[in-house]
């Protein structure tokens, strides 16, 4: 959808908006076959993208084009190659037009960040391919009772500096989140990173990638956390940490690094009934009682998400902490 259109005698400048992102575009008009500056407006094209696109028409070649071939033309794909460090394996990322669009990147290792978003959508998200679509898709859904800021201010943030583009978030039937289409970051969370595609509970697994460094899983197990984990206060002002899984492979994972880490954790078999599905669920919970793990967490794992800092500051007016 354009915004703004300048023109000069030999260049134009055009301002549009595309899901969500701002452009601005200045083309020399010239020929794209030929590249002469003799060209005349030849109406306009719809595009399913970016709207309605100016045509030219050459005087010299008689070659009709759009300033925006050049973007589909240099190559209908733009290769990203990311080296494994580890195994010298090279995978090679190739950009659809509309990612291009976007300016979407991908990060080129592992870091904290990446490792607590990897966490995140192991608790809150998913990752899927729609066969009959040829879709791929993306989405984090939480609770909109209390999960909005966490979406609106973190997660929108943490997904424009890990890969350079905006996200919209919005209610979703009961939950509130984002949703996005992106071949290339299907393919690099799953193939690359390791994170499961469609029914994640049937391999959920800390990836192998996050799993080489400590401080990747603690960043990994904070995502989790700020997701499928709670900080309950209760009788006294006694702090748990609850977690919650559908997977008990997955769960006993996180407990055994806990447990080597220095905690104690307990985990326990649960029906739990979900009100957003109206369903009943068999879950399995792991549990850090006390202050003295919840200031090992605090130092070690810590929170990001506003729902569970507010709960730690109220903690600490009252001088537990």
């Amino acid at each position: 959808m354009f915004l703004s259109v300048f023109n000069s005698e030999r260049m134009v400048r055009i301002e549009f908006k595309v899901g969500g992102l701002n452009f601005n575009v200045m083309e020399e008009i010239v020929c794209l076959r030929c590249h002469s500056d003799k060209v005349a407006k030849k109406g306009t094209r719809e595009s399913r993208i970016l709207g309605k696109v100016q045509r030219y028409g050459c005087k010299n070649c008689k070659y009709r084009f759009s300033i925006y071939e050049n973007l589909w033309n240099e190559g209908r794909y733009k290769k990203q190659t990311i080296n494994d460090g580890e195994n010298n394996e090279k995978f090679v990322f190739k950009l659809t037009p509309k990612e291009r669009i976007k300016k979407i990147k991908l990060p080129q290792k592992m870091t904290k960040d990446l490792a607590y978003f990897c966490g995140f959508l192991a608790g809150d998200g998913s990752i899927g391919y729609r066969k009959n679509k040829k879709e791929y898709w993306i989405a984090g859904v939480g609770n909109p009772s209390d999960e909005v800021e966490y979406y609106d201010i973190l997660i929108k943030s943490l997904i424009k500096k890990l890969f350079g583009f905006n996200v919209k978030t919005k209610l979703y039937g009961k939950g509130y989140g984002f949703s996005l289409n992106s071949k290339t970051l299907v393919k690099y969370l799953t193939e690359f990173i390791g994170l499961p595609l469609g029914k994640k509970y049937d391999s959920l697994t800390i990836p192998k990638i996050i799993l080489k460094d400590k401080e990747f899983v603690r960043n990994f197990i904070s995502g989790l956390a700020d997701t499928d984990f709670h900080l309950a206060i209760k009788k006294r002002n006694y702090p748990v940490i609850i977690g919650v899984s559908k997977s008990r492979p997955f769960i006993e994972e996180i407990k055994d690094f806990l447990n080597k880490e220095g905690y104690k954790v307990g985990i326990y078999e649960r029906k739990q009934f979900d009100k957003r599905t109206n369903k009943i669920y068999v879950t399995y919970s792991v549990e850090i009682s006390g202050y003295k793990h919840l200031k090992k967490w605090i130092s070690e794992i810590g929170f990001r998400h506003p729902k569970n800092i507010k709960k730690l500051n109220f903690l600490r007016e009252k001088g537990k902490l």
